[in-house]
């Protein structure tokens, strides 16, 4: 069974890079793509994934805002941050949020 990914990022470029690399993988299928989080909340309402990749900074509503309103509503979904802001201040507040993991940066760039 493939673990069933959403993708919420406001850049398109970025969200479809992110579905083309997930697709490509055996255990990954990208069910879900929005632009920011209100977008999020309401696809939601109709597809359920297993894990959401977050990126923090969105129009409309950021993902501090959406992961604050997702995770009391589905807290079986699992959220992993990522944010080319990867302060530290963006990292605990994502963390007391309820994010799994974050991905920044930093992140990045140590593992390559």
């Amino acid at each position: 069974m493939k673990i069933k990914i959403a993708i919420a990022e406001d850049h398109e470029k970025t969200r479809m890079a992110l579905t083309r690399f997930l697709h490509a993988e055996d255990d990954f299928t990208v069910v879900l793509q929005a632009c920011n989080g209100l977008e999020l909340l309401e696809k939601l309402r109709l597809v359920r994934p297993d894990i959401i990749l977050m990126d923090i900074r969105m129009p409309l509503m950021d993902g501090f805002e959406a992961t604050g309103q997702i995770l009391p509503l589905y807290p079986e979904i699992k959220i992993i941050a990522f944010s080319q802001y990867d302060i530290e201040e963006n990292i605990v507040d994502m963390y007391l949020l309820g994010v799994k993991s974050f991905i920044g940066r930093k992140t990045l760039q140590t593992n390559f």
